[in-house]
């Protein structure tokens, strides 16, 4: 069997995640830029409520307002985090500073998030990019993000080693429609319908079946967390073997390192 010759990844649980817990890294620059210091316990309740609150904002605000708000934004996605960040904040927290203030902060931390102080590469990342590119494999990046994420992967030193990075943002449509898939693999071959292509991703749905029904080959990243509860890995488990078969699941990227040299598909 051939390798692959082209290679797409997710970016968010796949090459990158968030350097620090959401809550520490809000409530930080949140008493930076109002001026406050929060003693342990309520600032611990701060972290905790922004913790908790982060996935359920962020998913009624993506019904309501899908991919960052670009249906109605210009060219920033800085209004739709600018609403998420300051309803996931405790509101006794925000009550006693200006508007002024709040925007400053909510500005300032969207700011942060486009700098490689945010973010952490994972371990597999660098060896599998330049063993790739070794071989002769053309790469780019399919990810449900906002304008940040060039200038994210820029900053991170991963930019150089892909030649298309497609996001939600610029096509106007999120993973797993097959249009961002279609169209970031005609721009990888130059216009032509390419053969031999993989994508790899950390969701089952926006990634590896995405792509599949877009007619490329996929693979599931299943990067276990260890904070992970019993009873989460076995609901994991059960809904991987459903959904994946185990040949399409890998744990490292540099296990396709191999199957890419070994031709295996």
């Amino acid at each position: 069997m051939t390798c692959w010759r082209y290679i797409t990844l997710d970016a968010t649980g796949t090459l990158l995640r968030p350097r620090e817990h959401i809550g520490r890294s809000y409530v930080a620059h949140w008493q930076r830029v109002a001026g406050v210091s929060l003693g342990s316990e309520r600032r611990r309740a701060a972290e905790g409520q922004v913790a908790a609150r982060f996935l359920p904002v962020f998913r009624e605000l993506a019904r309501r307002s899908p991919n960052f708000g670009r249906a109605t934004a210009s060219d920033s996605a800085f209004a739709w985090w600018r609403a998420l960040i300051l309803d996931v904040m405790p509101a006794d927290e925000l009550a006693p500073h200006s508007m002024a203030v709040r925007d400053r902060f909510a500005r300032e931390l969207y700011d942060f998030y486009a700098t490689a102080d945010a973010w952490h590469v994972f371990e597999d990342v660098a060896p599998a990019l330049q063993a790739w590119r070794d071989a002769g494999v053309t790469l780019g990046v399919i990810s449900n993000f906002d304008e940040r994420l060039p200038r994210v992967l820029d900053e991170l030193a991963l930019l150089q080693s892909f030649d298309v990075v497609s996001t939600s943002w610029h096509h106007g449509v999120l993973k797993p429609s097959t249009q961002i898939f279609e169209r970031t693999f005609l721009a990888l071959a130059r216009g032509r319908r390419p053969a031999r292509v993989l994508h790899v991703g950390d969701d089952i749905t926006r990634d590896y079946e995405g792509a599949r029904a877009a007619g490329a080959d996929a693979r599931w990243l299943w990067r276990r967390s260890v904070g992970d509860s019993q009873a989460e890995r076995t609901a994991d488990a059960r809904d991987r073997e459903q959904r994946v078969p185990a040949a399409h699941t890998v744990t490292t990227l540099l296990d396709l390192v191999v199957s890419t040299a070994s031709g295996e598909r």
